[in-house]
């Protein structure tokens, strides 16, 4: 027994009846958006943010498994500001990134978090490090 059947009791004996061409296009559908979200989960970026005192660098990567990584330096006199945005969902709770502004214009974010306190707290590293070594 197909478990369309349980919906509808349908007697064929070939493959073009139209009923299971309709729960054929249904499976295929059911196949095909599920190949976009393993498409999405593999091609996701992952960035990193690098703030080096020794070379007085900063550096940007972002990576994903089917593009190739992506290196940004720029020195660390370079940074205008670091503030925390928000974005917020319209299913769930608001995440948050640190931002690092430049002053060429160019902007980076950091991976989001649920946990706007881990922000503010890499926040408050960032700039005491920034502070420390002059550059803010």
């Amino acid at each position: 027994l197909a478990p369309y059947e349980l919906l509808w009791r349908v007697q064929w004996h070939d493959y073009w009846n139209p009923v299971f061409l309709l729960f054929a296009l249904v499976s295929a559908g059911a196949i095909a958006v599920s190949g976009l979200f393993l498409f999405a989960a593999l091609a996701g970026l992952s960035s990193q943010m690098t703030f080096n005192a020794l070379r007085s660098t900063f550096t940007y990567s972002e990576r994903a498994p089917i593009v190739p990584q992506r290196t940004q330096v720029l020195p660390l006199s370079s940074i205008e500001s670091i503030h925390i945005r928000t974005q917020e969902w319209s299913d769930g709770s608001p995440s948050s990134s640190l931002r690092v502004r430049m002053f060429n214009g160019a902007v980076f974010d950091s991976g989001s978090s649920e946990s706007r306190q881990e922000i503010e707290q890499a926040k408050v590293q960032v700039e005491a490090f920034l502070n420390r070594t002059g550059n803010f």
